[in-house]
């Protein structure tokens, strides 16, 4: 049995444990979610293995066929350049409004962040890495004030995920990623909202240019 961490509801936690594996390759794109394996390996009951993989159903990470259960999705490059599109066209917004909205509070938990994801690249953590990466730019939506914009990105981030650890986990290309949020983070530094919405969209864009030619191979 694996130990849930709990903190909000064990719906979560299993949507956790399960977004995990499907970033960690070892529930592969194309494949059945397994519910009393699931329930099994969990200790849980049927009811929030459910309700997790609605959720996930939702953020696009899994799809349901008719009379044939839950399945990962399969990517192909053009989904991936339709989310890196619409995702810097987004987030340059978002990053537009939320250069004049940063304290020095902000500013610290940002660099703090950013210096997290430092010791990720030093240490060739890609897993790690990813996880602040997706950190680091929830934070400036959020300041962004903006729920609506906030909603959209969210999916549309976490999918992001999904390509860039596996990108990450075949050439490690954490350096150059980590360069552009220095100059994201100065950007906001200088509390500029042209310059932070151009930094972040040509960032977003080179990311995924990146992340295809990575995974030109494998999809």
């Amino acid at each position: 049995m694996i130990e849930l961490k709990n903190k909000t509801s064990l719906a979560e936690d299993i949507c956790e444990y399960l977004r995990n594996a499907i970033f960690n390759n070892q529930i592969k794109p194309g494949e059945q979610l397994n519910e009393l394996k699931i329930i099994e390996e969990l200790g849980v009951s049927r009811s929030p293995v459910r309700e997790a993989i609605c959720v996930l159903e939702g953020e696009g990470l899994i799809e349901r066929i008719p009379r044939r259960g839950a399945f990962v999705k399969k990517t192909t490059r053009k989904k991936i350049q339709e989310i890196f599109r619409i995702r810097a066209v987004l987030e340059s917004m978002a990053a537009e409004e939320a250069a004049l909205q940063f304290s020095k509070a902000d500013l610290k938990s940002l660099e703090n962040i950013f210096e997290r994801m430092r010791k990720a690249v030093n240490g060739n953590n890609a897993k790690l890495y990813v996880k602040f990466n997706y950190e680091f730019h929830k934070k400036f939506i959020k300041l962004a004030n903006n729920k609506t914009l906030e909603e959209l990105l969210k999916n549309l981030g976490k999918q992001s995920n999904w390509f860039m650890l596996t990108a990450f986990s075949i050439r490690h290309s954490t350096e150059v990623s980590l360069k552009e949020h220095f100059k994201i983070f100065e950007a906001f530094a200088k509390r500029d909202p042209d310059l932070a919405a151009k930094t972040v969209r040509k960032h977003i864009a080179e990311g995924g240019k990146r992340v295809l030619e990575v995974l030109r191979d494998v999809i």
